[in-house]
């Protein structure tokens, strides 16, 4: 009796096993559709290193849709501007599209002219490049999922795609898992790189977002309704949007965290050369360096009816042509706790500024070396909180307005301000040995000895000129 158990045992093994086949292009099947439309999930279709010119092509769950190689540079699907490229089923299972390079996707009045993920769908994306695919009047030119689909994607690139709405490289409307990836040189409305909204599940790891442009907002991401965001060791350069968020745009009560992240050189023609947060935003940002941004108002951020946080975060060299060189706040109240605000500039006022009953709050930070318009302005009933900072070297003026106290007006002492170096001397006012406070101010710690002189507001001019990010 057990042998013949065992023998059944074997045989639906045996079965199984047989039941998950390798269907290759062109060998097996003429075209990759063919190849998919004999595949269950399970199967494998594999193409052979080539370009094919084919269009909307529907990929059942489950599938893996694989080049000969693994690598995109050996499979392209080139849909020519006919349709779109690939439509991903609905399914329980996991479909896994690997080593494949697809260009060229057109769809003016549907979204997602690259890849569209349905609703219900588990896409993964592995080693792929997306390229130069455009929407016209909708989102995701680059990639489009729906709400209730979830995407991963894995050591990919997409570039060059255009989207008339939101989401010129990728749109996620469903939860979503972006890794080790680059969106580059995409457009859209919003939302360049990437526009997400109301996801579930998001997490961005060790991403590339760079030279994206938006017209209206988000030109590396705008990111809407995700109250549990986890984007970590990602650089967001060079991206600009017309309007507001040149690097990145939060809203609609966006949450989270995002840590060890640079913001770098982006640019907004009104709100937020790196960040800006809307609407009920909170989330979280945590040893982020925010530098070289540029904007009429926020170079480096700008809040509007919002609350980010910013823990050991350091913003420098940030401009605006308006007001706030750092940070601009209207009708909010971000958190600064242990930050450093560093050779920011505006053309108008504040390297803080603050309009319309803001209050944020700075707690132990470094706020020196600033250009134009002195360290904080408070318009319009504004209280922002300063405790135990350091506030030093601010053009026009380092004085404080609104509820001040504890607080030092000394040269912080840093190793070395003119190349970039914020970190502090042993000897710093900014260190716990060094106040009475026995707390730590700024972003960085000790970096070197102790410095035999400080800063002489004198030749603080001279000093500037030699600063120039």
């Amino acid at each position: 009796m057990k042998l013949i158990v065992a023998s059944i045992l074997v045989l639906l093994t045996a079965s199984s096993i047989a039941q998950c086949v390798t269907v290759w292009v062109p060998q097996d099947q003429p075209t990759i559709q063919a190849g998919l439309t004999v595949a269950v999930s399970g199967d494998t279709v594999r193409i052979s290193c080539g370009s094919y010119n084919e269009y909307q092509i529907n990929v059942p769950s489950g599938v893996f849709l694989v080049s000969e190689t693994g690598l995109p540079e050996c499979v392209t699907i080139d849909a020519a501007k006919h349709g779109p490229v690939l439509i991903c089923q609905a399914g329980p299972e996991t479909t896994v599209i690997n080593g494949i390079t697809i260009a060229n996707g057109f769809s003016p009045f549907v979204e997602g002219a690259g890849v569209r993920c349905l609703s219900g769908s588990d896409v993964t994306l592995d080693n792929c490049i997306i390229r130069s695919c455009e929407t016209i009047q909708v989102s995701g030119g680059g990639l489009y999922s729906e709400s209730g689909s979830f995407v991963r994607i894995h050591d990919c690139r997409l570039y060059g795609n255009a989207a008339g709405y939101r989401g010129g490289g990728a749109f996620f409307g469903g939860s979503a898992s972006i890794t080790d990836s680059e969106f580059s040189s995409n457009r859209a409305g919003l939302g360049a790189g990437l526009f997400i909204e109301d996801a579930a599940e998001l997490s961005i790891d060790s991403t590339h977002l760079s030279g994206n442009v938006a017209i209206e907002g988000g030109g590396g991401a705008d990111i809407c309704g995700v109250t549990s965001a986890r984007i970590t060791s990602t650089v967001v350069l060079d991206n600009q949007s017309l309007l507001d968020g040149g690097g990145l745009r939060f809203s609609g009560g966006t949450a989270g965290l995002m840590t060890d992240c640079l913001i770098e050189g982006n640019t907004a023609g009104d709100l937020g050369g790196g960040i800006a947060a809307f609407d009920g935003t909170s989330i979280s940002l945590e040893e982020c360096l925010i530098r070289r941004n540029t904007a009429a108002c926020g170079g480096g951020v700008a809040c509007d009816s919002s609350s980010p946080s910013f823990t050991k975060c350091t913003l420098s060299g940030n401009a605006s042509t308006n007001h706030g060189g750092a940070l601009y706040c209207y009708q909010a109240a971000p958190s600064l706790t242990q930050c450093t605000l560093v050779g920011n500039a505006t053309a108008g006022t504040g390297t803080i500024y603050c309009k319309r009953y803001s209050a944020p709050q700075l707690e132990q930070c470094i706020v020196a070396f600033n250009d134009g318009g002195g360290a904080v302005t408070c318009v319009s009933s504004s209280v922002p909180v300063f405790t135990q900072d350091c506030v030093f070297a601010c053009s026009s003026s380092d004085s404080l307005c609104g509820s001040h106290a504890e607080n030092i007006f000394t040269d912080p002492l840093m190793c070395g301000f003119g190349a970039g170096d914020y970190s502090l001397c042993a000897d710093s006012p900014c260190l716990p040995a060094g106040n009475i406070w026995e707390v730590q101010m700024g972003a960085l710690g000790a970096g070197c000895g102790p410095c035999a002189t400080t800063v002489n507001r004198s030749s603080w001019g001279q000093l500037k000129s030699s600063y120039r990010p």
